[in-house]
């Protein structure tokens, strides 16, 4: 009896590459849900956040920058820029893009000022209180956005309940905290300095 060898081919279904988006100037990141967006070699950058585009910042949207393997791709250039023009394969597991401003703040060096204080003397303000506000909602993520606010609005309380007090009254820019919540957020010293802080 002569035995036959039956070649049966396996199809194996390939997964998408996970896709993350971190935000450069906090850290942040938001995954690509991989149910939102059928993901192809042709998908676009602008189709591939299209899923998350409600919590974008406006000012990324319109000046952002995606950052992947020393490609720098600019918001008008996302809805023609596609996952193979950047050499992102179906085959990758994860894929980390980074978003940023053109704008963004500069991490604090040595030799610039390590603390801001409350000055009581008149000053020419550049930006006002809301003005700053409006920066913090329209750069940074929303749930950043209300961590800064919530954590100036406790700070501005500090002050005004315990107006002599010189802890409530000065800042660290090094605090790590201070500087997860409010310092690395666009729009953060801004309404500190509306407010009447300044640097020292």
């Amino acid at each position: 009896q002569q035995a036959h060898t039956t070649a049966r081919s396996t199809k194996i279904h390939q997964m998408p590459p996970r896709i993350a988006i971190k935000c450069a100037w906090s850290g942040a990141r938001q995954t690509i849900p991989p149910s939102s967006t059928t993901l192809t070699p042709k998908t676009t950058l602008a189709e591939l956040l299209e899923p998350i585009r409600a919590t974008l910042p406006p000012l990324v949207l319109e000046q952002g920058e995606l950052l992947y393997v020393r490609q720098c791709i600019k918001a008008s250039e996302w809805p023609s820029t596609t996952l193979k023009m950047l050499g992102i394969g179906m085959e990758d597991g994860g894929v980390l893009l980074t978003l940023q401003l053109p704008s963004s703040p500069p991490p604090i060096a040595s030799s610039e000022p390590t603390a801001m204080e409350v000055d009581d003397t008149p000053t020419s303000i550049k930006m006002t209180p809301d003005q700053a506000i409006q920066l913090i909602l329209s750069s940074n993520f929303d749930t950043d956005s209300k961590e800064c606010i919530l954590t100036l609005c406790k700070m501005m309380d500090n002050v005004i309940a315990k107006p002599g007090n010189e802890k409530v009254r000065c800042i660290r820019l090094s605090n790590e905290n201070f500087d997860g919540k409010v310092g690395s957020r666009r729009g953060g010293v801004e309404f500190l300095l509306a407010c009447g802080f300044t640097y020292r």
